[in-house]
């Protein structure tokens, strides 16, 4: 999931990076890094895996590996305009309700009638 996770979320800030202005030694470097989405996925894993509450996380059984793979989903879907894994992503948050339901009101607020689409396909999924 963690790999999953890593690559929907460089899929969403790869296009959004910009390395300009002044270039020193450090800049240039980090520049050479975030050329390829390749690489930007490969630090956001390494990022990832050695956080210390990623292993506790993991070692407990918690729901936050989850969470994040599902927020990295809804994310992917909301920024590409991709409905099914928005859909996806609102129903597997709505397990959470504290979580789902300030998305949900988000995503209403944020006036699109292709949202009010979405959550009304997750409405629909969610009764059964």
């Amino acid at each position: 999931m963690i790999l999953a996770s890593s690559a929907l979320v460089t899929a969403v800030i790869f296009p959004y990076l910009d390395v300009g202005g002044p270039r020193n030694a450090l800049v240039r470097f980090f520049a050479r890094i975030l050329e390829s989405p390749l690489n930007v996925f490969f630090l956001h894993v390494l990022i990832i895996a050695v956080l210390q509450a990623t292993g506790i996380a993991l070692a407990l059984g918690q729901t936050s590996i989850l969470i994040y793979f599902v927020l990295s989903l809804l994310i992917y879907g909301t920024s590409k305009n991709h409905e099914v894994a928005a859909v996806i992503g609102l129903t597997i948050i709505l397990l959470k309700p504290q979580l789902g339901v300030m998305f949900v009101g988000a995503l209403l607020m944020m006036g699109a009638t292709h949202w009010a689409r979405c959550v009304t396909r997750v409405r629909t999924i969610v009764q059964g």
